[in-house]
């Protein structure tokens, strides 16, 4: 019934994941590849301006050197995080230490200072293992000279690691995204606007979303307005018009598709074969089109021009959990983790997917390596607990884990997710007072919607209250049937309208719905997303008093991937409220193991 939060923070905007710093490196280290003749570490640009207002141009020029040095086949590339040490007060010693462990044979360091439009660039190579100055060079040029001066900086990177570039990827080291200073000063405080809200863009009230898309709509098409032919910006609104729709949150959402495809076509119709123009065309067809054959195609397009692109292959391994196919997913995953060492996000990914496989102990072990990038990071004690508890019903253990937590995390970020164990280990009424005082608000998640009035409602029919209970699931009802109006494909809102006819007692409706739902969105069509509607039509027979067709789904769904909400599983299949009622059936006693 009420599924464990699955929190992922993602970046759509720029090839660079944008998440905090990271710590425990000795931790990590062990973890990464062996060292790389031809590879470098690109470490954040030093802001030297007077004006604190630049440090978005600053972040945009070594973003700008790495995005070439990607193109290079030959070259092995990582991104550092900003700033290096999570701690400042880390030694000198110890910094030389965490590089030289990179596996990295060489440093990328180097600062900008702007004033006005001159600008002074300062680069130095540096060997990783002994610390030697290998190259450096300082520039003094206009702004508008600032994309002859990447180019330049990245030749030299790869003439001093002996790469030979390819007649297309010199090219594309050479290339001038745009010719017009303006547009691409747009561009970049377009992407400095997402960068500082992209932990939450979604998640909050839908005239702040409204506000902020419009900011940044606006400061991206000003750039492409300037400069018809620079489509950095048009993909990069798009890619945010595609979350938009994905995320779905307010009933504005939908209206992006078409918004989204029209650009699209805009960009696809200027003939211009860059690697960012088949990821967003890749996403597209990934998260609005379901053509996840094509979307596969684009991605590894991208992949062959830029063999260093982590985040391609975060994308490109979600793409093929949907597709059934794990174990090419991890092998996608395991290669994002080669190439970003700035947090532990595709250690993340590997860890749920091994729990899809029902593979807690490797689970386990990427969870492990993810916190020691990350020790900061709620999200990933979160997920380290919902293991011990999901799969080895062990409560005791997930508390240790929330608890050992709060030496590194404010301890109000975990109180919710030990109220959920809290939940799940029987007491079913610990949210009713939360839920009460704000009835109506539903929850949007990808792959469902939670209710409030759907639990209030539950909660009730559970304590044998009939009354109250249908006043809740009646409020449901005309909740979701007012929204299903505005969004009638949404597989979501069928489900729930689902669960709300079947608290109502109305057989035919319940099930309908319910059915209608998982038609939109199957098991054949999305491996994970289709979990969540079949999981709500077995709880739709299951407050109907048809035990068996609930056990029937149930029992289909132990043979599939484990959800990342559903929490098909036997450990879970015995504390979920959801399936309180049917705990006395001798089929589930029998399911689950207690016969």
């Amino acid at each position: 019934m009420f599924r464990l939060k699955k929190l992922k923070t993602v970046l759509l905007v720029a090839p660079i994941f944008l998440i905090s710093g990271f710590f425990l490196y000795n931790n990590f280290i062990a973890h990464t590849t062996l060292l790389s003749h031809k590879s470098v570490a690109v470490f954040p640009f030093e802001n030297l301006s007077s004006d604190a207002g630049d440090e978005y141009f600053v972040e945009g020029m070594s973003d700008e050197i790495l995005n070439r040095l990607s193109k290079i086949g030959e070259l092995k590339v990582i991104s550092m995080p900003s700033p290096l040490p999570r701690l400042a007060t880390i030694s000198t010693t110890n910094q030389l230490k965490i590089e030289a462990g990179l596996k990295v044979q060489t440093l990328l360091k180097g600062s900008v200072r702007k004033v006005g439009d001159e600008v002074q660039v300062s680069a130095k190579l540096i060997n990783a293992q002994t610390n030697e100055l290998l190259w450096d060079k300082t520039y003094n040029c206009q702004l508008e000279k600032i994309f002859a001066v990447q180019s330049e900086i990245a030749e030299k990177i790869a003439k001093e690691l002996s790469c030979k570039l390819t007649p297309s990827e010199k090219q594309y080291v050479e290339d001038y995204p745009t010719v017009n200073m303006l547009a691409y000063d747009q561009y970049l405080l377009g992407n400095e606007f997402i960068k500082r809200r992209a932990s939450d863009f979604f998640d909050r009230d839908s005239a702040t979303v409204l506000r902020d898309l419009s900011t940044v709509e606006h400061l991206y098409r000003q750039a492409f307005a300037l400069d018809s032919k620079f489509i950095e910006p048009m993909a990069s609104l798009i890619q945010v018009f595609i979350l938009c729709v994905k995320k779905n949150n307010f009933d504005f959402c939908l209206s992006y598709s078409p918004r989204a495809r029209g650009l699209l076509d805009t960009m696809l119709s200027l003939n211009i074969d860059k690697p960012f123009v088949h990821f967003v065309s890749g996403t597209y067809k990934d998260m609005i089109k379901y053509d996840f054959e094509g979307a596969l195609t684009e991605y590894d397009k991208v992949i062959k021009e830029e063999p260093s692109n982590h985040f391609v292959y975060g994308f490109r391994g979600e793409l093929l959990r949907k597709m059934n196919r794990f174990r090419d997913a991890i092998e996608s995953f395991s290669k994002s983790t080669e190439f970003n060492i700035d947090n532990g996000v595709p250690f993340f990914y590997l860890y749920e997917t091994y729990s899809s496989m029902r593979k807690p102990e490797e689970a386990l072990q990427n969870i492990n390596k993810a916190l020691s990038m990350e020790p900061y990071n709620s999200i990933y004690y979160c997920a380290k607990a919902n293991l011990f508890f999901t799969f080895y019903g062990n409560v005791k253990r997930a508390m240790e884990v929330l608890d050992s937590a709060q030496i590194y995390v404010p301890s109000q970020d975990l109180i919710h997710h030990k109220m959920v164990i809290q939940y799940f280990s029987g007491d079913y009424h610990l949210f009713l007072p939360q839920w009460l005082s704000l009835p109506d608000t539903l929850v949007y998640r990808e792959n469902h919607i939670q209710s409030n009035l759907i639990y209030i409602g539950y909660t009730y029919f559970l304590d044998g209250n009939s009354m109250k209970s249908k006043k809740y699931f009646d409020r449901a009802r005309m909740q979701l049937e007012d929204l299903i109006k505005k969004s009638p494909n949404d597989f979501r809102l069928y489900s729930e309208l689902g669960v709300a006819f079947a608290g109502l007692g109305n057989k035919t409706l319940a099930i309908a719905n319910g059915v209608k739902a998982v038609n939109i969105s199957p098991v054949t069509k999305d491996a994970l997303a289709g979990l969540s509607p079949l999981n709500r039509l077995a709880f739709i027979y299951t407050l109907l008093g048809d035990q068996t067709s609930a056990i029937d789904i149930l029992e289909k769904m132990l043979k599939m991937p484990m959800g990342l909400y559903e929490l098909n599983n036997i450990p879970m299949f015995k504390v979920n409220p959801a399936w309180k009622t049917l705990h006395e059936n001798p089929r589930f006693k029998k399911l689950v193991g207690e016969s």
